[in-house]
């Protein structure tokens, strides 16, 4: 039997590669899609161009690097963790559904935090890390950002999630992107979709980073409570209104 705490092995770049082309051959567009929810969703949500620069935080205008050596936000787009592609998604997303409480598996050096939190500042939200240096490197990018109101909590998810979820009592929108294990990812959904309404989105990252990341995102879909499921390829998006019937999307991103 696999143990929960071994790694998945990820697939080669050539492999990885390979899925993706094939993806993109078999993927629909907004013309395959029936659900009206989801057209609207996708064609004026997550094919929307974040145009105005207003809109976007990480741009020239926030390049350099502060005094106090700390890189910028635009510098550690670059380097580090959701990149500007799929940091405007989450961006794109909170904005639209404007959620209550955010909950974020996998704070890493806080860029994908800031992508969440600069798309509904109202909103609360926390930011889990298991590493503390991490953790600390992230509270410092997320405040020289303007995101001081931002919560990062650090510890082992298995320990620290149920009390968070606790403590939220419901979770409104939550990014899945601290741990590529198949048993774990599907563990950390169950516990959340506990405290999911009708309204919430789950948002996971690398669905297709490794074959325990595919079973796990198999399971995730075909689960009574999810409605609805998109297959971005890079990221899946996860619904669970009553309203609609159960689908399953791959579209192109």
């Amino acid at each position: 039997m696999k143990n929960a705490f071994q790694p998945d092995i990820p697939y080669s770049f050539i492999h990885f590669a390979s899925k993706y082309f094939i993806f993109c051959l078999s993927a629909g567009n907004a013309h395959s899609i029936h659900s009206p929810f989801l057209f609207q969703l996708y064609t004026r949500v997550i094919k929307r161009k974040v145009k105005d620069r207003r809109e976007f935080i990480f741009n020239e205008e926030k390049g350099g690097v502060s005094r106090e050596g700390k890189a910028s936000p635009r510098q550690l787009v670059k380097r580090h963790s959701a990149g500007i592609r799929k940091g405007k998604l989450l961006y794109k997303l909170v904005n639209h559904f404007k959620p209550g409480n955010l909950l974020e598996l996998g704070t890493n050096l806080g860029v994908s935090t800031a992508f969440l939190a600069l798309g509904n500042s109202r909103g609360r939200l926390i930011s889990l890390e298991g590493s503390g240096e991490l953790a600390g490197i992230a509270g410092q990018n997320l405040d020289h950002c303007g995101f001081s109101t931002v919560e990062i909590m650090e510890g082992c998810f298995e320990q620290i999630l149920p009390k968070v979820l606790g403590l939220l009592d419901h979770v409104d929108f939550v990014y899945f992107d601290g741990d590529h294990r198949e048993m774990s990812t599907f563990e950390y959904f169950k516990l959340c979709s506990q405290h999911a309404n009708d309204f919430s989105v789950f948002v996971f990252d690398d669905i297709h980073w490794s074959p325990g990341m595919e079973k796990a995102w198999g399971r995730i879909c075909s689960d009574e409570k999810v409605s609805l499921s998109v297959d971005l390829f890079f990221t899946g998006l996860v619904f669970f209104r009553k309203e609609l019937s159960k689908q399953h999307f791959c579209l192109r991103f």
